[in-house]
């Protein structure tokens, strides 16, 4: 480009270097004279570029034939209030019901408007969770799009395993990404065929990659991995065998976890022991002898960090009782704020939704007990099914019906909603919030927490439920005037998102 070759002139000096030939042209097709002095003529280009910079650059003209698309596409494009509603979305009014209307495009199988393919698809670049449906939702007119774009091509487009040996690291990780969903075992292979040659920083990006599609073939090289010489590569190894419940990494903490834990005789009380050393085997297996957790010494963070890695379920066996049972036993231990840490890590670590359900419902019953209140809660609801979610939030308005303790686990539970809630609680929320604004004698605007839980209810209430929860609004009440706009937001937010299902079915 003209600005880069002028300022290279620049900095050498005119008196030590000379304009080409090819440059002069340029700055020539600029209007600028090419036979004047040197340093004017920098100058003047300098200052030329300066200024078409500030209004925009004018692209180079495309001299190569313009890649053809197949006139005979045919595709079921959203209609054009689809179109307006995304439009909405995009430009911010309703940016929290993104998720929502990509689900509903896909579950009614419409593509977007050839328009905001391009919006869609620089998303889709740096985020990763998009990438994984944007290709239904963009059609054919979208994968050719696609082709015409080096940075999308690499992310989107079909990579054959051919291209492994010539491939850049950014290739091969994506050949090994793509290959892995349909062909692990050839994946795998690839990646063990050019391990002693990768970088270390790179090998951590493979692994990384290994994460999404992760399966009990995979253990016999992870297990190699965890005799690398670099930490974090052995640290993560060891975290992905931790993920396979069956894996000898589990099954060797498993043992060695009862060394230190044993059950009276009766099952319901527990006899612990410390770990005093960490051994060379415990290190390659992922226990990091200095990390603390936050009760207990070193000593409890080393059990803590063994128990997190059993998946729950093996409690059940060893002592034949629920989830809620041997949560309960181990919550009577002394240790207990540790338990109950590991059991939580433990039960995200293997996906294990019933125990998940039965930690956040015991929590909900003993929130105000110190021992219940490290809990990494905003993890364990992150990974939370719908059907869980709805249960725990009914049980926790249960607990507090009138929702004023902005720390309560309703008012966290809500925060944290990532799913569309069912209409029994979408109505039974609405309907205690309602009782709240009646019951309430003050007429100023107060508990501002709920501001926060109105306009996300605007946005997980089913829309089944527009007609009932436009009822019943205490317009009489003494804070009616303070919240009267918040409400009309909310009765809002609810007509578009049902007006947008319309669209998409109409």
């Amino acid at each position: 480009m003209p600005w880069n070759d002028l300022s290279k002139i620049a900095l050498l000096g005119t008196d030590r270097t000379v304009i080409p030939a090819p440059l002069k042209q340029k700055l020539e097709a600029l209007g600028i004279d090419p036979e004047m002095d040197t340093a004017e003529l920098i100058l003047k280009g300098v200052a030329i570029l300066q200024a078409r910079k500030r209004a925009g650059m004018i692209l180079e003209k495309w001299e190569e034939a313009i890649p053809a698309m197949d006139s005979n596409i045919q595709e079921n494009h959203c209609s054009p209030a689809t179109t307006r509603d995304l439009e909405f979305i995009l430009g911010g009014a309703h940016a929290a019901a993104f998720n929502e209307f990509i689900d509903q495009m896909n579950a009614y199988q419409k593509t977007l408007s050839p328009v905001f393919i391009p919006t869609i698809l620089e998303r889709a670049v740096g985020d990763m969770d998009l990438r994984k449906w944007v290709l239904p939702l963009i059609g054919e007119r979208g994968r050719w799009l696609i082709e015409q774009n080096p940075e999308w091509a690499i992310l989107f487009s079909k990579l054959s395993v051919d291209q492994w040996l010539e491939g850049s690291t950014e290739v091969r990780l994506n050949i090994f990404e793509k290959t892995r969903t349909d062909q692990p075992q050839a994946a795998l292979k690839l990646l063990e065929a050019s391990w002693p040659e990768i970088d270390a920083k790179v090998k951590l990006a493979f692994l990384q990659k290994m994460q999404a599609e992760l399966n009990p073939s995979d253990e016999p090289f992870l297990e190699d991995c965890l005799y690398e010489t670099r930490k974090e590569i052995r640290q993560l190894a060891s975290n992905l065998l931790s993920q396979l419940p069956k894996s000898a990494l589990v099954e060797r903490m498993w043992e060695r976890v009862q060394l230190y834990i044993n059950f009276k005789k009766d099952k319901q009380k527990l006899s612990v022991t410390l770990p005093d050393n960490i051994d060379e085997t415990m290190l390659r297996d992922g226990i990091d002898p200095r990390h603390q957790w936050k009760s207990g010494g070193l000593k409890a963070s080393r059990l803590g960090q063994m128990m997190a890695i059993i998946p729950p379920t093996h409690w059940e066996k060893a002592t034949q009782e629920s989830p809620e049972s041997v949560i309960k036993i181990f919550s009577k231990s002394d240790w207990a704020v540790l338990f109950l840490q590991a059991f939580s890590h433990a039960s995200i670590l293997h996906k294990n939704e019933a125990w998940k359900e039965a930690i956040l419902a015991s929590w909900i019953k003993n929130f105000e007990s110190k021992k219940w209140q490290d809990l990494p809660t905003n993890k364990l609801l992150a990974s939370l099914s719908a059907g869980s979610f709805d249960k725990l939030c009914l049980l926790a308005l249960k607990a507090n019906p009138d929702f004023s303790n902005e720390h309560a686990p309703l008012l966290i539970l809500i925060r944290s909603s990532k799913h569309l809630w069912s209409a029994t609680l979408s109505k039974t929320l609405i309907r205690s919030f309602q009782k709240w604004m009646a019951q309430q004698s003050n007429s100023h605007w107060g508990a501002w927490h709920f501001r926060a839980v109105l306009k996300m209810a605007s946005y997980r209430c089913a829309i089944s439920t527009d007609a009932e929860l436009r009822k019943k609004w205490p317009t009489d009440a003494a804070v009616w005037s303070a919240w009267q706009r918040d409400i009309e937001i909310f009765l809002s937010t609810l007509q578009f998102r049902k007006e947008m299902t319309q669209h998409l079915t109409g």
